[in-house]
């Protein structure tokens, strides 16, 4: 998959490199564990090339990158890819922070800060949300209650985040979501009670029934719902001509990445 514009932080690949070092590992052992070619790692550390979700997961476990650089590579991929999208727009503020638990617990929720030295945030901070999965949404019904208030009611999972507000709220990305732009078992903090902002990825229901996670950008009277994923759909909504075609759309704010995701035991 081809990048708008050559960016090394799109890879993480300071990262990568020094994990690499640290393993006594050169580029062509990653060519060898991705099954690509040494040009191919080239223009991946160039930022020609993205990695995708199970290369990312390959190089991690290669490599034994801990949680701390975990962390890191998961929030400098996101946001490097996120400003690639919607590069020169002065109107996007968005960051996505990424978090990693590594314990089965909700109470083990990591914070990542993008101040590196700030101290960790205190348990008083936290705040437990409702959690419910993609096929859950789908029988959300955006004129009889607030989308926070119907996770409580169809799930009796939560998972605690730091600084959540009132009518946030949390989504897993199960193996049946349709969510290429998310690796299974993430875990993404939903601000049920705003409305996205261009350069926002958002989580969305289309007139289909299905639920979707997209970039959210918009031109006049044009919403196109771009995929992260080159081999996954995106959508052009024209919402004058065609309304109801996306039935309802909240912004993501956080994204956690649960190591363990056995922990969550969702009805079938």
């Amino acid at each position: 998959m081809k990048a708008g514009a050559a960016n090394k932080d799109i890879n993480a690949w300071s990262i990568i490199s020094k994990w690499l070092i640290i393993n006594s590992k050169r580029q062509t052992d990653l060519a060898v564990l991705l099954k690509i070619t040494a040009s191919a790692v080239s223009q991946i550390k160039s930022g020609n090339i993205l990695l995708n979700a199970k290369q990312i997961s390959l190089i991690l476990g290669y490599l034994k990158i801990d949680s701390h650089d975990m962390c890191a590579l998961y929030t400098l991929i996101f946001n490097a890819r996120l400003n690639n999208k919607v590069a020169g727009d002065k109107n996007v503020k968005q960051k996505l922070i990424v978090n990693i638990a590594n314990l089965n617990n909700e109470k083990d929720f990591s914070v990542l800060s993008e101040a590196k030295d700030s101290a960790p945030a205190c348990q008083d901070s936290f705040r437990k949300v409702p959690l419910m999965t993609f096929k859950q949404a789908e029988n959300y019904e955006p004129a009889l209650e607030s989308i926070e208030s119907f996770a409580r009611y169809c799930s009796d999972q939560t998972v605690l985040f730091s600084d959540a507000q009132v009518g946030n709220l949390a989504f897993f990305v199960d193996k049946k979501s349709a969510t290429p732009e998310f690796a299974h078992s993430a875990v993404l903090l939903v601000a049920g009670k705003e409305y996205p902002a261009h350069g926002d990825m958002v989580v969305a229901k289309l007139r289909t029934g299905e639920v979707i996670t997209k970039y959210y950008l918009r031109q006049d009277n044009v919403i196109h719902l771009k995929s992260e994923n080159s081999s996954a759909p995106s959508f052009i909504w024209h919402y004058q001509e065609d309304p109801g075609y996306v039935q309802w759309m909240y912004p993501i704010i956080e994204v956690n990445l649960k190591l363990r995701p056995d922990s969550y035991n969702f009805a079938d």
